[in-house]
């Protein structure tokens, strides 16, 4: 009942999501699917699945993401994974019911462009509103803790890649990889925008009565170290614990969250990170 209230509580949050899956949606039926650019991600798989099978793209895009909702919500709890689902499922019927959209060019270059620019847009506002559309971002954290030597970006960056690649030698088109990868770069940086700011990390100081508990929901839920220094109150003179975070800017939704359900009464003090060297970046 108290996850129902919260959820209703964050209905604004829905609504971005819907407008998000309606650009993405947009952006695959308009221009990247029309031209078979396949940008990476489960729905640049199914782009190639398409031409290749007749497979329907949003019922790919549906079957790809089924079996890795276990993960989300094993690593992101509840919250996430409805949010995550309801993107999901969304965004596969949003791509059918708009696949009778005429496409607006033919040209390769405006439709990587136009394409990217839509859908690094619609997933930024998804991204923003505590959910995902699944897909390789679950699938690149499952490689990276299997494999051990590479982080979260460097497996999606790989998995992007060889999606890229193999759109190339399956249509046979240097041109469509190369413009599929045009795609990708726009959308992704769109993203890092909309969804994350400009700098590539952040840092947070919390402070809270309850540091220990969120200190470790950040480990669990998010994977991510945290430092705890010792201070004093100004005004109470009370001894505090100050726990500092640094993370990347994918992550600020949860680790605001985390902070939030733990001690609605935390300071939470965040700061823009120019460059982080070490492990997990």
């Amino acid at each position: 009942m108290n996850f129902v209230k919260s959820e209703l509580r964050d209905f604004r949050k829905y609504l971005y999501i819907i407008a998000g899956v309606f650009l993405v949606a947009l952006s695959l039926n308009m221009f990247l699917i029309p031209a078979k650019l396949a940008p990476g991600g489960a729905s640049g798989i199914a782009t190639i699945l398409y031409y290749v099978a007749k497979v329907p793209v949003g019922v790919t895009i549906l079957v790809l993401n089924i079996p890795l909702w276990y993960f989300e919500y094993r690593d992101h709890g509840l919250s996430v994974i409805v949010r995550t689902v309801f993107a999901t499922v969304l965004m596969s019927s949003f791509t059918e019911i708009f696949r009778f959209f005429q496409p607006i060019t033919n040209e390769l270059l405006l439709s990587s462009i136009y394409g990217g620019v839509l859908m690094g847009a619609g997933l930024g506002i998804v991204f923003s509103s505590g959910a995902s559309t699944g897909g390789t971002d679950i699938l690149a954290k499952l490689i990276s803790r299997k494999v051990g030597f590479l982080s979260t970006g460097q497996a999606l960056f790989l998995i992007d890649a060889v999606i890229v690649l193999s759109s190339g030698v399956i249509f046979r088109d240097i041109d469509i990889m190369l413009y599929s990868a045009v795609a990708l770069f726009i959308s992704s940086k769109l993203v890092d925008v909309l969804a994350e700011g400009v700098n590539y990390a952040r840092g947070a100081y919390i402070i809270s009565e309850h540091a220990d508990e969120i200190s470790r929901l950040i480990m669990d839920e998010v994977e991510r170290g945290t430092t705890v220094f010792y201070g004093k109150g100004g005004y109470s003179g009370k001894e505090k614990k100050i726990l500092y975070c640094v993370f990347r800017r994918s992550e600020l939704v949860r680790i605001k969250e985390i902070v939030k359900s733990a001690d609605p009464n935390a300071f939470l003090i965040l700061n823009e990170v120019k460059e982080v060297l070490g492990e997990g970046f």
